[in-house]
């Protein structure tokens, strides 16, 4: 094989390897944006792609360079709304005004938190890379990858299962690649040779994974160790036979959405204001089936926010020929919320005053939340909200005919707020069709599907099932459940009237909450929010309007409303309609004496430790043993494989501490050595005289491997016993050949690793 052939196979090769290193490494972003840690994880082939395609060029200065490079575009195209070395320069003073920020209030924020996750990210992936050109390293890489993506798969409710199995199945292609290397060095991975060597190899593999696929897979037999001790601690929560009690309270992954709750009456915010309404915290787009999350976001659609600017000016967000009117809302954390959503009242117009020295807020145009660094506990900020005033006669003076209303839909709206999983049974929409039959215009349709909600389905926080893997969580709850409290009512009403084609956005927050100062000589009402008040409900867009805020769950009503739980068909109607009570005051339940909301899985209430122990539940000692028993093994299977690759050099102890025959070790393991570092070929047996020749590139040279060569054949095959001072020869010419081919292996190694 040519010299120039042998070059573009070693090039091809490098650059097998980066791309496997780069699939590697994405395996990781998918699940981190299942848990809500990032977003859209296929854009970050932006950097991925450039990182593995200069793995051709060897040259380290140049990656470095394209490093650097790749992760600013990805910056640049996220976080700019057009193009030039004018919107370049005002991101790269924006990051240094971050940075200084970071070093001086010790907050991070975007973009500067996206830069050094890149960063990050091209790091690991060179990391990676180096580590594919290692075994052992691989190995460790992979078992580490794999702990990592089972510690999420069993303590979370994202299921990684096929990054565990492309990951098992790089680990097993690098591996190969490493063993096809010195067939690639000789040409032979070309024409019949190399089919007959990959055709049974590939339909092994086909063979393995078709049944692999094609057999039953029962469920987990063993409970979850972790879980069983989050619940049986004194404090823990207890769980039912058919699906866990979870704490109630307000969260930030909601993309699992179902199952019972308990009560925690946990103080959460203080508020003072003009007047009780519901804060809202955070707006989302995306309906996944199992519950909500973010929409894709990019640069274009997010803008920056500075303190004392309106925050929705120019924004499809902005409420239009409604009458609304301020509410001043100093807000107070009483505990920390896990968010950088901003809490507030709905709509938010701007920021007044807070805590830090935030060079801007961001805001996103495509659901309307505003993200801050996340507060301290007993920090607090100032906002301006505009509350609205009777929206839903303004709707329905003024109706919007359901014919014209895609027609006259903002794109970002069309597109994002009207999205449906492919999924969804048609079931949903069927009913909706029949719910809405009567109805001529949006917002008729709207209050039929509210009202029907809250007349037909009953208020529940126990006994709530869980959907299973294959099973919408909607359509549980409205065609089999048919119970449960504000999650499922408010996601059927969003995923309801998308099927419809009205655009609708699912909203987390906090109802009103308790007055605790009524605010006497002029000062501003205080209410307290507890995790109780954790709620949430459906923003519906109308054109022309903006976002208007509806509540389907029974027994509720947005501040600003008159009660509409009965008798609500549509324009025209005569409602009956009750007193509006005070928004602070919940109307009473027949099912629960107050209203629990947006359960979080695994935490845990001091109410209920009663419950642990009444449910006579035992440590799983035989799976904690079988546990321990495997890792023991795996431990002997580690250890035993490194004495079994120990340095030569090691087992000279043998003829050193032997006064008898000497042992045959010291020349197996270094013919093994040698065999393994490409001095003497894998493929055939050696014997002591191969080493004769290669003595020459040593410092024992030739003629001293013969004589080491000849004295041991008299010893071992002739009988002939070994004097102190032939001893001493023997040792002296060994180490003198190890340490040549130790030397010059060395050598080879670091001149490889400049080529590549």
């Amino acid at each position: 094989m040519s010299d120039t052939k042998v070059a573009h196979v070693s090039r091809g090769v490098r650059l097998a390897m980066g791309c496997l290193a780069a699939i590697w490494l994405y395996l990781f972003l998918p699940p981190m944006a299942s848990l809500q840690l990032l977003r859209t994880p296929a854009s970050f082939w932006i950097l991925l792609l450039p990182l593995a395609i200069v793995t051709l060029f060897p040259s380290r200065l140049l990656r470095a360079v394209i490093s650097l490079l790749a992760s600013y575009a990805y910056t640049f195209s996220y976080y700019t709304n057009h193009a030039g070395f004018t919107a370049l320069r005002e991101l790269l003073k924006r990051e240094r005004k971050e940075m200084l920020w970071l070093l001086q209030q010790h907050h991070l924020v975007d973009p500067l938190a996206t830069q050094l996750f890149l960063f990050l990210l091209a790091v690991l992936f060179w990391l990676i890379v180096y580590a594919s050109q290692h075994r052992r390293l691989w190995i460790l890489y992979n078992l580490l990858g794999v702990m990592v993506l089972g510690v999420i798969d069993g303590n979370t409710k994202v299921h990684p299962n096929i990054e565990l199995v492309w990951m098992l199945l790089l680990f097993a292609i690098v591996l190969s690649l490493h063993g096809l290397r010195p067939i690639l060095a000789e040409g032979k991975m070309f024409g019949l040779w190399g089919l007959r060597l990959f055709t049974p190899m590939i339909l092994l593999f086909v063979c393995c994974a078709g049944v692999a696929f094609a057999l039953p897979k029962p469920k987990a037999a063993w409970p979850n160790p972790l879980q069983h001790w989050i619940t049986s601690t004194p404090s823990g929560v207890g769980r039912s036979q058919q699906t866990p009690e979870h704490f109630v309270g307000y969260q930030l992954n909601d993309s699992r959405l179902g199952g019972p709750f308990v009560e925690n009456d946990t103080p959460v915010l203080d508020i003072t204001e003009s007047f009780p309404t519901y804060i809202e915290g955070q707006v989302l787009s995306t309906y996944t089936g199992h519950g909500w999350i973010s929409a894709g976001i990019n640069g274009n659609e997010v803008s920056n926010v500075k303190l004392n600017q309106v925050v929705y000016g120019g924004t499809s967000d902005a409420l239009q020929q409604f009458q609304t009117r301020e509410n001043i809302q100093n807000i107070q954390l009483v505990e920390s919320l896990p968010t950088h959503v901003l809490p507030a009242g709905y709509l938010l117009k701007k920021v007044i005053q807070f805590p830090m020295q935030v060079p801007a807020f961001v805001f996103d145009h495509l659901q309307g939340n505003l993200y801050a660094p996340q507060l301290p506990v007993d920090s607090s900020y100032t906002v301006v909200s505009e509350q609205l005033i009777h929206p839903y006669q303004t709707l329905a003076q003024h109706p919007i005919s359901l014919n014209e209303l895609n027609i006259e839909l903002p794109d970002s709206v069309a597109e994002h707020d009207l999205q449906l999983p492919a999924e969804l049974p048609r079931s949903v929409y069927q009913l909706t069709q029949k719910i809405i039959a009567g109805s001529a215009n949006e917002y008729s349709a709207v209050m039929d599907v509210m009202h029907y909600l809250q007349t037909h389905y009953s208020y529940h926080t126990q006994n709530i099932p869980i959907p299973g893997p294959h099973q919408d969580y909607v359509a549980q709850f409205l065609f089999q459940s048919r119970r449960g409290y504000c999650n499922n009512f408010s996601s059927s009403m969003a995923v309801m009237l998308r099927t419809v084609g009205i655009p609708t956005r699912w909203v987390t927050g906090f109802t009103a909450g308790q007055e605790i100062s009524s605010g006497d000589n002029g000062s501003m009402p205080t209410y307290q929010i507890s995790e109780s008040d954790a709620h949430s409900w459906v923003q519906v867009y109308f054109p022309g309007y903006g976002w208007v805020p509806f509540d389907p769950t029974p027994s509720y009503h947005m501040p600003f409303a008159p009660n509409v739980t009965a008798g609500l068909t549509g324009l025209g109607s005569s409602h009956a309609k009750t007193p509006a009570s005070s928004p602070a005051m919940k109307q009473q339940n027949p099912t629960s004496t107050r209203r629990r909301a947006i359960p979080i899985p695994g935490a845990r209430s001091p109410s209920v430790k009663a419950s642990v122990s009444s449910q006579g539940t035992t440590f799983p000692w035989l799976a904690l043993l079988i546990s321990l028993v495997g890792l023991a093994a795996f431990m002997v299977v580690i250890i035993f494989w490194g004495l079994r690759r120990r340095r030569p050099e090691r087992t000279l102890r043998d003829w050193q501490t032997s006064d008898g025959k000497l042992s045959a070790r010291p020349m197996v393991v270094l013919i093994r050595h040698l065999q393994r570092v490409g001095w003497l070929p894998n493929h055939r047996q050696s014997t002591l005289r191969d080493l004769v020749q290669l003595g020459e590139r040593t410092r024992a040279g030739r003629e001293g491997m013969l004589e080491l060569v000849r004295t041991l054949e008299l010893h071992w095959y002739g009988k002939q016993p070994l004097g102190r001072r032939k001893r001493e020869r023997l040792l002296e010419l060994w180490q003198l050949f190890y340490a040549g081919v130790d030397r010059r292996t060395k050598k080879g190694r670091r001149r490889n690793a400049r080529t590549r």
